[in-house]
This record gives C-alpha cells, structure tokens and sequence, in this order.
C-alpha cells in the first residue's frame, strides 16, 4: 500500500518530520512522493533517498507559469524529469502540477519513458503494470480543506485490515511469507523493518498483530539468560489476543538442527509445554501465557500457539 503525498518541495519541507514520524508508527507505510524539482535540495534529496519513498515527477517548479501553462511544456516536465532522474523507480509516474492535463502531455511523457499519470484521485497507466493498491490525491498540510491531509488517521484507515490484522515474519531474510511485513536482522529483499531479534522492544505496538511466523529462526536464538524466552514474552506483547504465533524449526537431534554452526537452540515437543499454563512445566519459569494449538513432528517440528 502506497500512500500519495503531494507537493513535496520546501515550502512544506518542515511536514517531512510528521512522514518520518508517522513512518515510525507505522512501520510497512510506503510513501509516494510527487516531487517538485526545483525544491530539490539537500534535505528534500535524503528524505527522498529512503527505501520506503518512491519518488513521483510532479514537474519543474509549482507556482509558475500559471497553472494551465504547467502540464504541456516539453522543456519543463523533461528538466524536471532530468534531475530527478537519479531518485525515480523503476516504473516511475509524473504527476501534474495542479491537476490539468492537456492532449500535449501525453505524447510528452510516454517519450520520457513515464510508466503512469496520477491525475487528480485516479491513475492512469501509459505502458506496464502498476500493481501496488495506491491511495491518491493527499497533502501533507491542511491548507486545502478539500484535499485530505497525511494524518494519523488518515493512515489507520488505510491500514485498518493490516492494523486488526499485522501478518508479521520475524527472521524472515529473503523467503518472507506472502502478504507479511519482515523483520530481520540485515537489510534485504523482503526485509520490512531491520531489528535484532533479541534486542528488545520490537519497534511495533502492543497487540498489534493477529499472525507472526517464525520459520527456521528460533533455532538461532541464544538460550542463555532466558533469551529465548524474552523472544516469546515479545511476541507475545505485540500479538492481539486470539492471534497465532507459527514455528517451524528443525527437531532436535536430527542432522537438520546439527548441520548449521549457528543452531544453538534445540526444541522438541516439550519444549513449547513450557509457555503453556495447560501444563506442569510452565510453573518453572512462568512466562507469558500461550495455548498449543498444533504440534507437529519429524525432521521439522510445527508448532502453532494461541495467544
């Protein structure tokens, strides 16, 4: 999901700060950012440089000519189109500055390269696909009252189903589970959020997620010190009640668990007993409480527990 954020230049370069911050609530916002060329400077460049923005062209300078002189000046959009060039995806989009297109436009962008238009609240696609669900037509600032604003809500909404329901794969590397955010502890593809899974709190809410997967990554934790059990007190902070915690590790014992060097946590079947008040084993150490939902043995033990 993409929100689209308009007029990104310095006269509102100060509500870059409410982007960040909102990026830091929510961590799988992605942000499309119709920069105006001309304001390009230094911190409009790092603030576009992150991973998580994706610049859009939205022409050379804002308040001149007049608007309906903006959109079909091959000269404009292709100095515009020039330094932001180094900035711009790999399917990139142009949006017009003031929102009128004219029929001059078109033939302009489609021999720029331009992949798509964003015009007014919709999209319109000039070749390939443009395949992530985007909300358009947005300001940071409330000067336009009947523009919507880049609010804390505004993103809620956007998120809610992810909100009621964040598909969390922590460890995940470059294999994360379809519809998840990732967490891991190096950058890469897949890699949503980048944080060691044993430095603690995770930089996500209370009982903010409904599913967290954890394939092959609990073997990898260190045991000592009730490490392996701060990660599961964790998961459990950030898991809505009735949501599900699903593992897979190698079983212990098996060449699977002994043939990686970096396997220092052996788990069997009884192991997850321990976190369960249905059993005599979590008297020992008492931790956040879950419930076994599925257990499954052989070469890879699957477990599924229920907060």
């Amino acid at each position: 999901m993409f929100i689209f954020c308009d007029d990104i230049g310095i006269k509102h370069e100060g509500d870059l700060f409410k982007l960040e911050k909102l990026k830091k609530k929510y961590p799988q916002l992605k942000v499309n950012a119709a920069v105006i060329a001309k304001d390009l400077n230094k911190r409009l460049k790092d603030f576009i440089s992150q991973d998580w923005i994706e610049v859009v062209v939205h022409g050379f300078e804002h308040d001149y000519p007049p608007e309906c002189e903006r959109d079909d000046k091959e000269e404009r959009i292709t100095k515009a189109y020039k330094i932001l060039k180094p900035y711009l995806p790999k399917h990139y989009g142009f949006r017009a500055p003031g929102f009128q297109l004219t029929a001059t436009t078109y033939p302009i962008l489609k021999k720029l390269g331009f992949h798509y238009i964003a015009h007014q609240t919709n999209i319109q696609v000039l070749k390939g696909d443009i395949d992530q669900q985007r909300i358009y037509n947005t300001h940071i600032y409330d000067e336009l009252k009947d523009i919507p604003n880049v609010s804390y809500e505004l993103v809620g909404e956007c998120f809610r189903e992810q909100l009621d329901g964040i598909k969390l794969d922590i460890g995940c590397g470059e294999w994360k589970h379809e519809g998840c955010v990732g967490m891991d502890l190096r950058e890469g593809k897949g890699v949503d959020i980048v944080h060691d899974l044993e430095e603690f709190p995770y930089p996500l809410e209370d009982e903010s997620c409904s599913e967290v997967w954890a394939s092959h990554i609990l073997e990898h934790i260190n045991p000592h010190k009730g490490v392996f059990i701060d990660v599961m007190n964790e998961v459990w902070r950030i898991m809505k009640k009735g949501g599900e915690f699903k593992i897979q590790v190698p079983y212990a014992g098996t060449k699977e668990y002994f043939q990686d060097p970096t396997h220092c946590n052996p788990c069997n079947e009884i192991t997850f007993q321990y976190f369960d008040p249905g059993y005599q084993l979590y008297q020992i150490y008492k931790p956040s409480p879950w419930k076994i939902r599925h257990c499954h043995m052989d070469r890879f033990l699957e477990v599924i527990l229920k907060k």
